[in-house]
């Protein structure tokens, strides 16, 4: 009994103690929580900034597109023509091969075609086809176009009178009227306009075989034979119209005359000819000189005296002899 009652005083002893414990946290709580203060009014007669209607931004103006400056550049050529001229050249470059069967047949064509539409379309139009020339200027067999255009140009000096024949084997079919003159206008034309040196062609005439006519041939010259008048026509004349010693020593052109003095072994050699051979002799060597200079008439003298033979006295003017 004793000790249930020491037991329950302990136990309200502690529970005392507790409850202090208690007490004393709850004062604590108290006493740190701060003390709330009014807060101070407002200052009287605080001046408030007037507000102003702020005005709306404006809208940029859209820019405008700067305008190109004009151009410095020229306009592009327009590419030349690829006209008659043009398809005639073509078909030289790619149809005729010289040297193989009915070359000169082919040749013969396209240097009576080119001639006739030059002189037809004139040098502007022939100018125009060449300066289309697109391809190259020798093919893939080697062959260059100028080596063919040299062929066609001195083909076509020899269409004169008997020798005009040819024209019709080719088929060409046309009619030939055109001189020495027509055919060198255009080819002068050709060669330039494609970029090519120009050759020296000079149609020489002469008897032919059975000394019944004049032939004509276009001879090209090279520079050499380009010293003088005299060396330049002795070239184009030796082995057709001279034998190998004739030759002119001079040449001079005064106004539409010009005066051939010629040597001994020219006279031999006109005296040895018969009539016929003569008359076509003169003739092949005055109408070359005259193609070739452009003079009206020609002048003979052998050695500075005037030329006789069995036949005739040459002491006047000789003009362009026609068959």
């Amino acid at each position: 009994m004793n000790r249930l009652l020491t037991r329950l005083t302990a136990l309200a002893a502690l529970l005392a103690l507790c409850l202090a414990l208690l007490t004393g946290c709850g004062a604590q709580t108290q006493s740190k929580t701060p003390e709330t203060t009014d807060a101070p009014a407002a200052a009287e007669n605080t001046a408030v900034p007037e507000t102003t209607d702020t005005p709306a931004p404006t809208e940029a103006p859209a820019p405008t597109a700067t305008p190109e400056p004009p151009s410095t550049m020229p306009d592009p050529t327009p590419a030349p023509e690829k006209n008659g001229m043009y398809e005639l050249l073509a078909g030289l470059y790619d149809y005729y091969h010289y040297g193989v069967a009915g070359s000169s047949l082919t040749a013969a064509w396209y240097a009576a075609s080119i001639v006739d539409w030059g002189v037809q379309n004139g040098t502007e139009a022939v100018r125009v086809g060449c300066a289309a020339w697109d391809r190259p200027m020798v093919n893939e067999y080697g062959e260059k176009l100028s080596d063919k255009l040299n062929s066609v140009y001195t083909l076509a000096l020899s269409f004169y009178g008997a020798g005009t024949g040819v024209l019709s084997d080719c088929g060409w079919g046309g009619e030939w009227s055109y001189s020495g003159g027509d055919v060198q206008q255009v080819f002068r034309m050709i060669y330039p306009a494609l970029g090519l040196e120009t050759p020296i062609v000079l149609r020489v005439y002469y008897p032919d075989s059975e000394v019944m006519y004049l032939r004509a041939d276009g001879v090209i010259l090279d520079g050499a034979d380009m010293e003088s008048m005299a060396s330049a026509l002795n070239a184009a004349l030796t082995y057709r119209v001279f034998d190998e010693n004739a030759k002119i020593l001079s040449a001079a052109l005064d106004g539409g005359e010009l005066h051939l003095d010629l040597n001994s072994a020219f006279a031999d050699q006109i005296r040895a000819c018969g009539t016929s051979g003569e008359l076509l002799t003169i003739s092949g060597l005055v109408n070359t000189a005259i193609e070739y200079t452009g003079a009206d008439a020609v002048r003979i003298t052998v050695e500075g005296e005037t030329l006789e033979t069995g036949h005739n006295i040459y002491d006047t003017p000789l003009t362009f002899y026609e068959e």
